[in-house]
């Protein structure tokens, strides 16, 4: 049973509205079930509707769902929609597992231990088919001393860095968490992580995880129980959980746990038992998720609720707060993020602006000899960053405000 706490959701839109109810269905009495029936006298802009489903990344979920109701209040155009993305996704995710096997089998040939963070196992293991969630990339997680193996391995296999990244500081590897690639022909993403998340509370190194890996089709290494739900919830409350998909994979992990007592202690040994709450907030409130007995009190944490309720205008709206040019939306988030900073990250946070940042070097070129002055010019360097960054949102603003005259 789910603990009453004053938490309070605003006006979403019906399209949204709709979406909730659909993944609520599985945990709704047979009342409330029955009741998206009346969804057939609301006025529904389908178009806002598939939207928002591309938003949240819920295409293939949400088809087979549709397709075993009898709603003909629903456009076929709308599932048929669904159904042929739904298809393009299950392509997809065999090319992504197939990739994801080579990759595991050509690491384990040069003696470099990975673990998957994601992609298509996450989808297996919660759905019970990688078909049913939509993967972007393959997040695999190496430890910090084979990151130059790996990245040479991944080079070596056909895959280009998708963005080239400084490297004069050693910066690089303690501010941020991964690399991105893409694979020149196959056009398959990897992340390739040296840390779980950034900027979320602490983490187990990697040593620890790989004591603790469970085993997927007798050779892929992939998260323990506690691990996949702390990576889970660090990693959607760092980007405001503004896609549903999200949420999704923590419901679907809560029926799976086998020893939340233990998992409530794992969370505040690592200083995320408030992300948890938040989390768990979300997932009971938004799709009616029952909630373990041992999670009842972070329902009622003072700290969990404020920063659920900040999280609400990400999930509300179709964009990427860390990547749209909404300058108030931005704001917004830099806010947030700092709400669910723990004083061990927010010291970190205050650090890696101080230090020397490698992109620096592409603001105002020194000689490897005089590198040593970046450390002088970095308040400069930075504020001219800022500045710049500034303009570039203003002109794209004025960009799309003549666009819509």
């Amino acid at each position: 049973m789910n603990q009453s706490v004053s938490f309070t959701l605003p006006a979403f839109k019906p399209e949204l509205k709709l979406i909730l109810e659909l993944l609520s269905e599985d945990h709704a009495s047979t009342a409330s079930a029955a009741s998206l029936e009346e969804w057939s006298n609301t006025d529904i802009d389908w178009a806002l509707f598939l939207e928002y489903v591309r938003h949240h990344r819920l295409q293939p979920w949400l088809y087979v769902k549709l397709k075993n109701r009898q709603a003909p209040w629903i456009p076929s155009s709308v599932l048929q929609v669904l159904q042929q993305e739904y298809v393009r996704n299950t392509i997809r995710m065999l090319q992504m597992a197939g990739e994801m096997s080579r990759l595991c089998d050509e690491f384990a040939a040069r003696s470099i231990r990975v673990i998957m963070l994601k992609g298509p196992v996450l989808g297996a293991l919660l759905y019970g088919d990688m078909s049913l969630r939509i993967s972007k990339d393959i997040d695999m997680l190496v430890s910090a001393d084979d990151l130059e193996r790996a990245e040479h391995a991944l080079l070596e296999l056909g895959y280009e860095l998708y963005r080239e990244v400084p490297r004069i500081f050693n910066d690089w590897k303690w501010k941020t968490h991964h690399l991105a690639y893409v694979h020149a022909h196959s056009g398959i993403q990897v992340e390739l992580h040296w840390k779980m998340n950034q900027d979320c509370g602490k983490e187990p190194d990697f040593e620890e995880l790989w004591s603790r890996r469970r085993i997927f089709a007798d050779s892929i290494a992939y998260l323990s129980e506690h691990d996949m739900f702390l990576q889970l919830v660090q990693h959607g409350a760092r980007h405001g959980w503004f896609r549903l998909r999200w949420l999704l994979d923590i419901d679907r992990l809560l029926r799976t746990l086998t020893r939340p007592d233990e998992l409530v202690r794992f969370m505040r040994q690592h200083q995320s038992l408030h992300l948890a709450g938040q989390a768990l907030l979300l997932v009971t409130h938004l799709f009616k998720t029952p909630i373990p007995d041992s999670f009842r009190p972070l329902l009622a944490d003072r700290r969990s609720l404020r920063i659920a309720h900040l999280s609400i205008p990400f999930i509300s709206e179709k964009m990427k707060p860390d990547h749209d040019a909404n300058q108030a939306f931005t704001k917004q988030f830099n806010s947030y993020l700092f709400s669910i900073m723990t004083l061990r990250t927010l010291l970190k946070f205050v650090a890696v602006r101080l230090y020397p940042n490698s992109w620096d070097s592409q603001i105002f070129k020194l000689p490897r000899r005089l590198s040593f002055l970046y450390v002088p010019l970095r308040p400069f360097l930075w504020l001219w960053r800022r500045i710049h960054a500034f303009h570039l949102a203003a002109k794209e603003d004025k960009r799309l405000d003549a666009g819509t005259h």
